[in-house]
């Protein structure tokens, strides 16, 4: 069954390199964590960069006995499994404080943007911690019988295979509340940004549920002979590869409408945030559909050769690699433009949220195009014995063969400058201190979208950049969106999406009807801005 979520960008976003041990870089949106790593868990002192707010510094961390990391959005969780503790930083609303939290006996840790659940699974028992809203409480959650948990943007699902039964918790608008629905023989969960959906494949039927534009009303959808389940952030795809046929739901303007499409000879699917590609590879061709300023208008491509295709929010590349070329469209300043790249000796392509890399490993060299404060740009970068290449969502980082040098490139702000990050020094068992990259002026308006992956994670929703102050924050959040500006860093309440996030964290779920109300103008406001804007 293929992954119903887009590739290349992760909640937790955890890839891995091969040296003596492993080294593992580990990003937030806006830091990135190296890490040594073996069979027994973490080395030393891992080195954290980025802002400070979402977990891009961890000096003052004490890793031993650490035997895993995970990450959401903007906040690290440094799990000692053996020991039945762990270690949290970063946002504290966002998951960075875990303090109270009973980790004993924790099999399975997962989460959403801005809240983790650390799951017992053989005494039936878990404990939640981060934004409320977001999966952050699961006091009144049974646990027990629970096998499998999932989430998307806001919202987990605990799976009851065993019993076909499941439990939801977060944001009940976005897939938080599941009374009433069967999951008796569900194979598999897949999700949006703000829906979920469970496939029972053996049945050919499936159950959704959340926001409905979103995906979250599959009930008029034939789900006979389906073989793959796609995602974007808006709307899923399902696939009838034998037959030569797929159904849409969702986001009509997100690729939740494929009438017209003809998957005949479909070999293959790709999403970024609000579009989707059908590529017949056999024979060269592709189709687009979804937010054509995003990618959904392909009509202009020849897909003659493509043996790949990356994405980041609002573009796509369609790479050659047996002839040295490659085509890309969708928002150029995205990277939606590759005219002028020479892809002549690539190795790989890599993506962040505004910009690609192509990486010619056997050169030592690079080409990246896209948004050039965000990664689009690394003339300057020396790119001699890179082996891979890692992002978070506007700054990139190329580990060289040895694991223990790098050099990074994009948004100062969030990990684009490791240049004071001793990375000879990973492993060692001193603390190490690293010091963030002072704060520059703020960017200008975004003029392009972004993309999230539901993986796993990852996922995740976009916004538009609307204002530049902290004004937009509510009661009791607007204090610590002001200091962080008067402070000289950015206000992440800028965007709309921010403003949708703190906001909402002011209204309880036992809203009144006005409130209720007030949330969903948030929520159709935070819609129609990810046309226009990321949500970082």
């Amino acid at each position: 069954m293929a992954a119903a979520l887009p590739h290349a960008f992760t909640l937790v976003l955890t890839l891995v390199l091969r040296v003596d041990a492993e080294t593992r870089i580990t990003s937030t949106m806006d830091a990135f964590l190296v890490q040594l790593h073996t069979d027994t868990g973490v080395i030393g002192q891992p080195l954290c960069w980025g802002d400070t707010g979402a977990g891009g510094d961890c000096s003052g961390i004490d890793f031993s006995n650490v035997t895993e990391i995970f990450s959401d959005f903007y906040a690290y969780v440094a799990w000692k499994k053996d020991l039945g503790q762990a270690i949290c930083w970063g946002d504290k609303q966002a998951g960075g404080d875990c303090s109270g939290v009973d980790f004993s006996n924790v099999t399975d840790v997962r989460s959403t943007l801005n809240a983790f659940v650390a799951l017992k699974k053989d005494n039936g028992q878990a404990a939640c911690w981060g934004d409320m809203h977001a999966g952050g409480d699961c006091s009144s959650v049974d646990f027990d019988g629970v096998t499998d948990i999932s989430s998307n943007a806001h919202s987990f699902v605990a799976l009851k295979r065993n019993l076909g039964q499941a439990v939801c918790w977060g944001d009940a608008d976005a897939g938080g509340n599941c009374l009433g629905l069967d999951f008796s023989g569900v194979t598999n969960i897949f999700s949006t940004w703000y829906a979920f959906m469970a496939f029972k494949a053996d049945l050919g039927q499936a159950v959704c549920w959340g926001d409905a534009r979103s995906g979250g009303d599959c009930s008029g959808v034939d789900f006979n002979d389906v073989t793959h389940i796609f995602s974007n952030l808006y709307a899923f795809v399902a696939l009838k590869q034998g037959l030569g046929q797929a159904v849409c739901w969702g986001d009509t303007q997100a690729g939740g409408n494929c009438s017209s499409v003809d998957f005949s000879s479909t070999t293959d699917i790709y999403s970024n945030s609000r579009s989707f590609v059908a590529l017949r590879k056999d024979i060269g061709t592709g189709t687009c559909w979804g937010a054509s300023h995003a990618g959904g208008n392909c009509s202009d491509v020849d897909f003659d050769g493509v043996t790949h295709v990356f994405s980041n929010w609002h573009a796509f590349v369609a790479w050659k690699k047996n002839l040295g070329k490659a085509v890309c469209w969708g928002a150029a300043g995205a990277g939606g433009n590759c005219s002028d790249i020479d892809f002549r000796s690539v190795t790989n392509i890599f993506s962040n949220g505004f910009a690609f890399t192509a990486l010619k490993e056997n050169h030592g060299d690079a080409v990246c195009w896209g948004d050039s404060e965000r990664g689009g740009n690394c003339s300057s970068i020396d790119f001699g014995g890179v082996t891979s290449i890692f992002s978070n969502e506007r700054a990139f980082i190329a580990l060289k063969s040895s694991g223990k040098e790098a050099v990074c490139w994009g948004d100062t702000h969030v990990g684009g400058d490791c240049s004071t990050i001793h990375f000879e020094s990973i492993g060692d068992t001193a603390t190490i201190r690293t010091t963030t990259p002072p704060p520059s002026a703020l960017p200008s308006e975004y003029a392009h979208g972004a993309r999230v992956a539901l993986f796993a994670a990852a996922a995740s929703g976009l916004a538009v950049l609307l204002a530049l102050g902290a004004g937009c924050c509510c009661h009791s959040r607007r204090s610590r969106q002001q200091t962080r500006t008067s402070s000289g860093r950015r206000s992440r309440c800028w965007r709309a999406w921010w403003r949708f996030w703190c906001c909402q964290g002011t209204v309880p779920f036992e809203s009144s009807a006005a409130q209720k109300g007030q949330q969903a103008e948030h929520k159709e406001q935070q819609r129609t801005d990810a046309d226009a804007g990321p949500m970082v």
